[in-house]
């Protein structure tokens, strides 16, 4: 049974990392986080992998990704899960 997970958990990972962490990075620590088949949630969409989060956090301004560098914005994210 997949492990669900909610998409703050991603994102405190990214804030938290000591270094800046790649696209590949965080699918890699992600999946060794919460396990290959993971599913994530946040407070508008349900039952994504880790690289449809990574899509939908870009969408929604949560984080961004240039020249492979992932940066998260602890502004935007919601305050409730």
């Amino acid at each position: 049974m997949p492990n669900d997970v909610h998409g703050h958990a991603v994102l405190e990972m990214i804030l938290d990392a000591p270094a800046p962490m790649t696209r590949h990075g965080v699918l890699s620590a992600a999946k060794a986080r919460f396990g290959a088949e993971a599913r994530y949630y946040t407070c508008s969409a349900a039952a994504m992998t880790i690289e449809d989060l990574l899509e939908f956090l870009v969408a929604r301004r949560k984080i961004t990704i240039a020249d492979d560098v992932v940066t998260a914005y602890r502004e935007r994210m919601c305050s409730h899960e």
